[in-house]
Parts: C-alpha cells; sequence; structure tokens
C-alpha cells in the first residue's frame, strides 16, 4: 500500500509539471525563450541532423554552449522527424527525468508526502517551467547536474560509489554545458576519501571532455561568442545568487530547522556568510544595467526602484549578506547531522557552483536558481538520510514555497505568453 502512495505521488507530481508545460508548448508565439530556440537550438539540431553522426564542434555550436543536447535530438530527431512540437515534446521528456532522478534520489522509505513537499518547488519554478516548454539546454544539463550529485553526495561511502554512472554524468553535464565543470571540485573530494586509486577514475573523463571542447573552441566558448564573454569576473553573479538564499534556502533550512534554531542565529558560520555576501557585493556593480547584463531576473526590477550608493544597490547590500548568513545556517546543520564526510562536499559544491558563474557576464536568475534548488533537495536528502534520530521535517514551508513558484510562473509564464500582462 505504501509502495502505491508513492507511486501515486510520483504520478500526481509529473502530471502536474506537464500540465504546466503542455499549452506553452502547443503555443505558436514568440517568447523570449523561443527566441532562444528558433535562433540558436533548432538550427543547430538541424544542421547536425544533416551529418549525423559526425559532430564539428566549431560549426555546430551556434550558442554559447556545447552543442551535447543539439546533438542528442539530433539523432532521435532521425526518428521522429525534427518537428519543433516533437522537439519540445522530447525536451519535456527530459525534464520530466529531472523530477524522477531527484524523486528516486530519497533514501528508501521516505515518505511520499516528504518527496512531494520537497519538489514541488523545482516542478513549480517559472524557470524550469519554460526550459521544459521550449528547446533549450538548461533543463537537459539540469538532469546530467543533477544525476551527478545525487550520485555523488548521497553515497554512503566513497569507495562504493557507481563509478561509470558518475563519469558519465559528470561528463554529459560537460557536454550540455561546459561551465557544469564545478561538479569536479565535489567529485573529487567524494572520491579522495578513500584510499582505492581505482576509484579515482571518474573525475578523467569530465576532464576530457572539456579539453576535446576547449580545443576545438580555442578557449571556454565558441568562438563567434569570445568577444561576447571577455568581461572578467562578473562579482554581481555571487551578490544575485545568495540574493536568492531568503527567497527559497529560508523555506528549505525552516523545513529542517531544529527547534531551538533562535540559538543557532548567530555563530561563525552565519558570520563568514554574511561577510562573503558584504564583500561580493561591494566588489564590482550590482545596479541593474541592460548592457552590461543585469537585467533578466526578479530581483533586478526592485532594484531599479531602490537606491544606489556609489555602484552598490541598497537591495543587494541587504539581500546577498542575508542570503550568506541563511547559506551557513544551512552549512552548518548539515555539518552538525550529517558530518564533514557529507558536509563538506554539499558546501564546495555550492560554492563552487556560484564561483563559475562569475565568468558568465549574463546575470540571469534563470542561470542559478533551477540549480540551487537541486542543490536545497538534496541537502534536505542528506539530511533526511544522516541524521542520527528520525528527523520532523514541516512540510509546510515547502508547499508554501510551491505555491509562491506557481503563483509567480502563472504570471510570468502564463501571462506573458498568453497576453495576459
Amino acid at each position: 500500500m505504501k509502495s502505491f502512495f508513492l507511486r501515486y505521488r510520483l504520478a500526481l507530481l509529473l502530471l502536474f509539471f506537464s500540465a504546466l508545460c503542455l499549452p506553452l508548448i502547443l503555443h505558436k508565439g514568440e517568447t523570449n525563450y523561443s527566441a532562444d530556440e528558433t535562433y540558436f537550438h533548432l538550427p543547430s539540431i538541424l544542421q547536425i541532423r544533416a551529418h549525423w553522426p559526425r559532430l564539428d564542434l566549431k560549426a555546430d555550436s551556434l550558442s554559447a554552449t556545447a552543442p551535447g543536447y543539439q546533438y542528442v535530438l539530433a539523432g532521435v530527431s532521425l526518428l521522429t522527424g525534427p518537428d519543433k512540437t516533437v522537439m519540445r515534446l522530447l525536451n519535456l521528456g527530459t525534464s520530466l527525468g529531472v523530477l524522477v532522478v531527484l524523486w528516486f534520489a530519497w533514501p528508501r522509505g521516505t515518505d511520499g508526502a516528504l518527496r512531494l513537499a520537497a519538489l514541488l518547488p523545482l516542478a513549480a519554478c517559472n524557470f524550469f517551467v519554460k526550459s521544459a516548454s521550449y528547446v533549450v539546454t538548461d533543463n537537459a544539463a539540469l538532469l546530467a547536474t543533477a544525476a551527478c550529485l545525487v550520485l555523488t553526495l548521497l553515497g554512503n561511502s566513497p569507495s562504493r560509489l557507481p563509478c561509470a554512472g558518475l563519469a558519465a554524468a559528470a561528463a554529459a553535464a560537460i557536454f550540455f554545458r561546459q561551465i557544469n565543470i564545478w561538479l569536479e571540485a565535489s567529485l573529487c573530494l567524494r572520491l579522495i576519501q578513500t584510499t582505492r586509486p581505482a576509484c579515482w577514475w571518474p573525475v578523467l573523463p569530465p576532464l576530457a571532455m572539456l579539453a576535446w571542447l576547449v580545443h576545438a573552441w580555442g578557449g571556454l566558448v565558441p568562438p563567434t561568442w569570445t568577444s561576447h564573454h571577455r568581461s572578467g569576473l562578473v562579482m554581481a553573479a555571487l551578490s544575485y545568487q545568495l540574493a536568492l538564499f531568503p527567497l527559497i534556502g529560508l523555506f528549505y533550512y525552516a523545513a529542517a530547522s531544529p527547534k531551538d534554531w533562535p540559538k543557532h542565529l548567530l555563530n561563525r558560520w552565519t558570520v563568514i556568510g554574511a561577510s562573503l555576501g558584504l564583500l561580493g557585493t561591494l566588489a564590482g556593480p550590482t545596479f541593474p544595467s541592460v548592457e552590461s547584463g543585469r537585467w533578466s531576473g526578479y530581483l533586478w526590477p526592485v532594484a531599479e526602484h531602490l537606491p544606489v550608493i556609489g555602484h552598490i544597490s541598497l537591495l543587494f547590500a541587504v539581500m546577498a549578506p542575508l542570503g550568506g548568513a541563511i547559506l551557513g545556517l544551512l552549512a552548518r546543520h548539515l555539518w552538525r547531522t550529517a558530518g564533514p564526510e557529507f558536509a563538506l562536499p554539499w558546501l564546495v559544491a555550492v560554492l563552487g557552483f556560484m564561483a563559475t558563474g562569475l565568468i558568465n557576464r549574463q546575470v540571469f536568475q534563470r542561470y542559478y536558481e533551477p540549480s540551487l534548488l537541486v542543490l536545497l533537495l538534496i541537502w534536505l536528502a542528506i539530511i533526511s538520510q544522516r541524521s542520527p534520530a528520525p528527523p520532523r521535517f514541516r512540510l509546510t514551508p515547502l508547499y508554501l514555497l510551491g505555491a509562491l513558484e506557481l503563483g509567480v510562473t502563472t504570471v510570468k509564464a502564463y501571462g506573458r505568453t498568453f497576453g495576459l500582462l
């Protein structure tokens, strides 16, 4: 009976997500996501399809990311045809795979209600829904990323990690989006915990994949995009990512926080986190600027209506240190619950993800929020797996976050797509 309700809740989640996406998939009008689809990804699929299985990395990389997902879809299109709606439906299937992987990431016997509540914010997320509804690479990269993180961070013993699966997932993540090299940091940290050198080889295929791309392009991006991304470190990315933690991370912490949580608000973890947020905010401009790539996301319009002191937006001067403190709370609670063996690789994964954002001049929320939701869900799963005593989770904060995400999706995705705004 328990397994029936588990499968029932999973089916309910997948149906809910599909119902959110299908109207967008079948819509014929233009949106900002369909522009990427029209100008970059569909032409790349058609171009690769013409000479599949051969792949010319330099010529076939029409966007700033690696053409791995386009290559996969081009191969499948030989069987299904390259119709845009068909490609969108295939991309929906890829996105459903993200939810399935994260559903089964939890320890055996985990209540289905907890899994559903933890996954609902991602399933309702505006960026995840739109990336599932148009032919873009976001969710394919997220699928490989989620699989790699689950295998890396939730394995009981470093010497028993599924090496082949880890290597394949990490290499695929980079083949779909080269910026996913950040996965190597937590993977290396987890694998060196074992003294068996035979277990270390999964770090090599992702590096080989990146080396192949860099050799073909002569850099980290295709040649036609080199000048577009040559802007040095973009510290606003760190500020924006940390500013998301009060908006999403706080809900996951509330779901698993200890009863005496007020006693933990001020400690070295929160001080270090807040200091990181403040330093990131002071290190570079954080005021909105379309020319500089600081314009896409919910926080930039808010920042436009708040004071700017020098080059620092008051919004990020407050939100980034607060977000850093919340990250400190999350890391501290995980450290005390699961120990450094599990907490340190998770924290390194979060910081590694944030660090790679510093090399992208486009500070867009769509690049951050889905991955952070995955990392927060895995944080919750580790708490569930490694707690000395069965933890008591509060599902209300997660359902509330899911409802907020759904409200934003209704306004941003449906409102704009169907002319309601």
